[in-house]
């Protein structure tokens, strides 16, 4: 009996895409449209409220109205909400930011040692150690040692790297 060939199918293998991708998807189109026409929705229906006399509300069955009052304060307590939060997010980023003159600005995974070397909280033997370190590749003036950064300032260094403003074009 003769061997039938075998068909095999191929099949597309394809990944499924990232949610956190910033291309434009029809999900995020109809929830963009959804969440734009109740925003705008609820503003008009805000200012109904807001400027039609309770009369005319009532004669067309509205009968249930919360205080006047609300009018004016929803959008100070929005204005409240958006520029207190903005000086919550600005002072907890200041205060989560290490300063310039930081030790684990340099401190990582590559020099673990130089954390214990340089913090406050450092034993004596690791201050011994360290300043051991310190005139063993300190810096010779004929050039035969090359200066570690230990020599330099950390606020100094820091402020040469990152705060440096960029040349202007119409000053040179």
């Amino acid at each position: 009996m003769p061997a039938i060939p075998i068909q095999m199918k191929r099949y597309k293998i394809t990944l499924p895409k990232s949610a956190n991708t910033p291309a434009p998807s029809t999900e995020r189109g109809i929830q963009g449209f959804v969440t734009y026409a109740t925003s705008w929705s609820v503003f008009c229906l805000y200012l109904i409220w807001a400027y039609i006399s309770h009369d005319y509300l009532h004669a067309i069955g509205i009968t249930y109205l919360p205080s006047r009052w609300w009018a004016i304060i929803i959008p100070w307590g929005l204005l409240f909400a958006l520029f207190g939060g903005t000086g919550i997010y600005l002072w907890m980023n200041r205060r989560l930011v290490h300063p310039l003159s930081s030790i684990n600005l340099v401190c990582d995974a590559t020099n673990p040692q130089l954390g214990t070397l340089l913090r406050n909280d450092a034993s004596e033997a690791d201050r011994e150690y360290f300043e051991l370190q310190q005139e063993k590749y300190a810096f010779i003036p004929d050039g035969s040692v090359m200066p570690p950064t230990l020599d330099l300032s950390l606020d100094w260094v820091n402020k040469q790297l990152y705060l440096q403003q960029p040349p202007r074009v119409w000053d040179s």
